[in-house]
């Protein structure tokens, strides 16, 4: 009986790649993610997968992926590689695995993000044991080209984006009427 995995690629430096079930599954490449076989690393099931969905309407989703229970090990290396996670892109799949567990067709690529940010956490529990858990955030791709219906544009929104940028440095005057629109 056949049954479906999913794959979670994140592809910063070093790449990660993750799939829902238990020890190494190599997938063939295709035309998304190039030719080749590349080998994913089994996390167990995998819990807690957000809904994914795409821009709809000037809506852009924004997704949590958090792998919990992770060892040591995983913590330092995600506190090591934290800088070149922001603007990685990020792809979730699912691909069906035949009755040998090996993948029985191509990958079907449901989602594509880019990361924004990581963030680690251990915490100790009451009988000694302690419980550690890497968390990415990603929108979707198409994150950074919404806006919604009412956009403000202040010089304090303008220097967030781009600290040097004093486009928007007289607009509040502008809107009061207390300076005129172009240079004095």
């Amino acid at each position: 009986m056949a049954s479906e995995a999913y794959l979670f690629r994140l592809e910063a430096d070093p790449p990660a790649y993750l799939w829902s079930g238990v020890g190494d599954l190599d997938v063939n490449g295709d035309a998304l993610v190039g030719a080749g076989i590349t080998r994913y690393k089994g996390i167990g099931t995998l819990s807690g997968l957000p809904v994914l969905q795409n821009l709809i309407n000037g809506v852009a989703d924004r997704a949590e992926f958090t792998l919990s229970g992770v060892d040591a090990i995983a913590l330092q290396y995600a506190h090591e590689d934290r800088e070149s996670i922001p603007g990685s892109i990020i792809r979730i799949g699912s691909v069906v695995l035949a009755d040998n567990g090996q993948p029985s067709g191509p990958v079907d690529w449901e989602w594509e993000g880019i990361a924004d940010t990581i963030s680690v956490d251990s915490q100790g529990g009451d009988n000694g044991s302690r419980t550690r858990s890497i968390t990415i955030s990603a929108g979707t791709a198409t994150v950074t080209r919404s806006t919604t219906s009412l956009d403000f544009f202040t010089d304090a929104d303008q220097r967030t984006r781009s600290p040097d940028d004093a486009f928007f440095s007289y607009i509040a005057g502008i809107q009061n009427q207390t300076r005129r629109f172009g240079p004095r």
